[in-house]
């Protein structure tokens, strides 16, 4: 049982808990939404000294046609996760999306969440699509509003999903959407962090508290705050939050290569841990 204390995650002895480790995805982001079949996978990580896996999950795989969910698909991450309690590692169930779907060009959400159109092929310069493609954005700004249930029907997800991972010991949080974005207009005006987000934000903490109460809830800002932009996230009422954003060398990406003289890694860690001070919250940084 863990909660957060002011900047700090603490066991129920009250011990600060510190938490290092992996990201697991693997081939999450195609079908079978899985990162891999073999839990041995996980057998290295704890000789590493790490204590703890990002585990992915996606919405097109637990939901592939509206309202029609894949209980087998959940029942394998949950043997993931339980597999990678056996071998002590701690679990954070990441509901995971870049460029909001495959059908952009990404992954997440199912295709029945968008309108008919052709399909974007992926690429390596797939993040600037966050800017350069209107119909990416357009998609967010649809899920943000609720517009033809579509937020309605992701956080019956999360309620599946947490209920199903409360049967997990291993199990310390949900990381509830990763990298969340919206159109250029609400990043840049600061409405996607200032409303968008917290009000899903606050449904998710509703819905943890219900089914699954002593898990910590990992909320991110826009995926622009891991390369230095402003954190406009306010403070929110909800219980065991855990701050959770990313954090990429902007100048290494752009270069191809780590240039320490000209790394912008440390200037964005500091801002990101003024943001953390501000909320109040402990930082946890997922990526």
């Amino acid at each position: 049982r863990l909660r957060c204390d002011g900047r700090w995650i603490r066991d129920e002895l009250g011990r600060i808990r510190i938490f290092r480790g992996a990201n697991v995805s693997g081939r999450s982001k195609l079908p079978p939404f899985l990162p891999f079949d073999d839990p041995a996978w996980f057998d290295p990580l704890a000789g590493w000294g790490w204590n703890t896996v990002r585990l992915l999950v996606m919405w097109e795989g637990l939901e592939p046609a509206r309202g029609v969910y894949d209980d087998d698909y959940l029942a394998k991450i949950k043997a993931l996760a339980m597999a990678a309690g056996e071998r002590g590692l701690h679990v954070i169930v990441d509901f995971h999306q870049d460029l909001f779907s495959r059908a952009l060009g990404g992954d997440g959400a199912p295709s029945w969440t968008l309108p008919p159109q052709a399909p974007f092929e992926p690429g390596r310069s797939w993040f600037f699509r966050y800017l350069t493609r209107p119909e990416v954005g357009r998609a967010f700004e649809r899920f943000w509003r609720d517009a033809d249930g579509l937020r309605t029907s992701m956080l019956a997800c999360v309620r599946r999903v947490m209920r199903v991972m409360a049967e997990v010991p291993a199990v310390i949080g949900y990381d509830v959407f990763n990298e969340p974005m919206g159109s250029v207009d609400a990043f840049l005006g600061g409405a996607l962090e200032r409303r968008s987000l917290p009000a899903f934000y606050e449904a998710c903490a509703c819905a943890r508290d219900e089914l699954d109460p002593t898990r910590l809830l990992f909320i991110e800002p826009s995926p622009f705050a891991a390369f230095g932009a402003p954190v406009r996230l306010p403070r929110m009422s909800a219980r065991n939050l855990v701050f959770a954003p990313h954090l990429y060398d902007a100048s290494a990406i752009l270069a191809g290569r780590y240039v320490p003289a000209l790394s912008l890694f440390p200037s964005s860690l500091r801002l990101i841990e003024r943001a953390a001070r501000r909320l109040e919250l402990p930082l946890f940084i997922g990526e």
